[in-house]
């Protein structure tokens, strides 16, 4: 270190401590000739004055560290003539090399003489001194070297854009410029600007729909066909058709270089038409084929008719060639298995029951392939005339009467029609006389005697006999009509049994007198008795 000193004008000076002048203006330089014993002849500036060098104990030397101003004036070196002054007078200060003095953010400090004795003093310490500093990049010279921020190349802190890929690229497609930041070097010496980050330079072009290579062109130069990742749909089968009958479009997706579309996958192309109710070769006709054709029968509306008159059915089936076949598949109460077909294998045929009420029937078509269709109807048979009808609740026996308003006794032929005189020829014959249609020997029924253009005026007595096998009881059901209705106009029921061992006694049941007012009218008074078989042979 170089120890600077005062001058005459009190100002600092960098000449050797053993050179320096002090504040009075006396020099400080000591002659050769002169005695170097200090103690008995002391040193004189050269304004006669002589430094006070003795020591004194009551101010003793100031050795604390930073003292040092002048030179070493601390310690043993506290007594060296450079380092002593006159009492309370200032001088500037500077602990660094003459070249840093004043350069850069290095400024001089200031000095005072501190007293030791009234006539000497010592150089306390230099206060105020800026001393050189490590560079720190800050726009300043803090080492004093007359250079401003040397060895930075920015100023921490500070941040710049910042571009690596060609020029002509920045901002095209995806590039884009970064940002840098300027950060302190190890130990805080220096400044260098840090990584470029956050830019996005060109890359090989790939088929992805983007301009990678940010050239302005998206995919050029390397073949592309589609994108890698993308779908699409497809569909290899003729335009026309598809989204047709079961055709549907598919999806293919592009190969992993984008060099072309892979396998349509999915679709669902024409095929042969086949009988599924589906268009299969996707013409917009669902089964055109004629063994395809949709097969049905249609039938005849519901019909109505007179009991024991048959009734025209006629179905259709869509198919020429269809066969059909007929059933009943529901009748009125008490009709048993009454009602049937003139021909029940035929398309058109006729219904007849002698029976009145709704019988439920049903068809059934058959085509060349062995496809069957089925639809159902009605038949209404209404009454006509007079008509009477039986039914009973077991099996057995049992018999339907009915007697002429002139006959005197029952079982009596012509005048009583039962299963014996089944068409007797009342009143000129025809449709003026009674008909049993059907005699029921065996159970349940049913029997019924009609006439179908009764004599208006007349009284027709009705009665039921207990024949045979019904010695347990049977409950005997009896319904007369009159005219056209479709429900009984009267309904009689009662208990009646045979007796196998005496049929004389069997029951023999008086139900009701039926008086014809019109065609279509009659008073129906019940009877209600019941007397043995044989006081019926013997009146009415």
């Amino acid at each position: 270190m170089l120890f600077l000193g005062c001058t005459v004008d009190g100002t600092m000076s960098d000449i050797p401590p053993d050179e320096l002048n002090f504040g009075d203006g006396g020099s400080g330089r000591r002659d050769a000739t002169a005695p170097s014993d200090t103690a008995t002849s002391p040193p004189r500036t050269d304004a006669g004055a002589v430094p006070d060098t003795r020591a004194d104990a009551s101010t003793p030397p100031r050795d604390a560290p930073g003292d040092v101003v002048l030179g070493a004036c601390t310690g043993a070196g506290a007594t060296r003539p450079e380092c002593q002054c006159t009492p309370r007078t200032e001088t500037s200060c500077w602990m660094g090399t003459s070249t840093q003095r004043d350069v850069g953010i290095c400024r001089s400090g200031r000095a005072r003489c501190e007293p030791v004795s009234e006539e000497f003093g010592r150089w306390g310490p230099c206060t105020g001194a800026v001393l050189p500093a490590m560079e720190a990049c800050d726009g300043l010279d803090n080492d004093c070297n007359g250079t401003v921020d040397d060895g930075c190349e920015c100023r921490p802190g500070m941040t710049r854009s910042c571009y690596g890929g060609p020029m002509g690229t920045a901002g095209v497609a995806s590039c884009r410029a970064g940002t840098q930041s300027c950060a302190a070097g190890a130990g805080g010496v220096g400044a260098r600007w840090g990584a470029c980050t956050g830019e996005a330079r060109p890359q090989r072009e790939t088929c992805n729909g983007l301009d990678d290579d940010c050239n302005g062109g998206v995919d050029d130069g390397i073949g592309c066909t589609c994108t890698p990742g993308m779908s699409r749909s497809c569909y290899s089968g003729p335009a026309a058709t598809s989204g047709v009958g079961i055709c549907r479009a598919g999806m293919q997706s592009c190969a992993v270089d984008g060099s072309r579309w892979g396998t349509c996958m999915g679709e669902r192309l024409p095929a042969r038409e086949v009988c599924n109710m589906l268009d299969d070769d996707c013409n917009g006709r669902t089964d055109e084929l004629p063994e395809c054709m949709p097969f049905g029968v249609t039938c005849p509306p519901p019909a109505t008719g007179p009991a024991g008159t048959p009734v025209p059915l006629r179905a259709v089936p869509s198919q020429p060639g269809a066969s059909c076949r007929w059933e009943v598949t529901g009748r009125p109460m008490g009709a048993g298995t009454e009602g049937a077909f003139a021909n029940p294998e035929a398309c058109e045929t006729t219904f007849s029951s002698v029976i009145v009420g709704t019988y439920t029937v049903r068809v059934t078509a058959t085509d060349a392939t062995g496809r069957t269709a089925s639809c159902m109807t009605t038949v209404t048979l209404t009454g006509r005339g007079l008509r009477v009808e039986m039914a009973w609740s077991t099996t057995g026996d049992v018999d339907l009467h009915l007697l002429h308003p002139t006959g005197t006794q029952w079982f009596s032929s012509p005048l009583d029609c039962y299963y014996a005189n089944t068409r007797p020829a009342w009143d000129g014959g025809g449709a003026q006389a009674p008909g049993l249609d059907v005699d029921n020997v065996t159970s349940f029924g049913p029997e019924n005697i009609r006439i179908d253009t009764p004599v208006v005026g007349q009284t027709y007595r009705v009665g039921v006999h207990a024949f045979s096998r019904v010695d347990a009881g049977s409950m005997v059901t009896v319904r007369v009509y009159c005219g056209s209705a479709t429900t009984p106009n009267r309904t009689f029921t009662r208990m009646i049994t045979s007796r196998a061992s005496d049929s004389g006694n069997n029951d023999f049941w008086r139900v009701a007198d039926v008086r014809i007012d019109s065609p279509s009218t009659c008073m129906i008074t019940a009877l209600e008795t019941v007397i043995p078989a044989s006081m019926a042979r013997t009146g009415r």
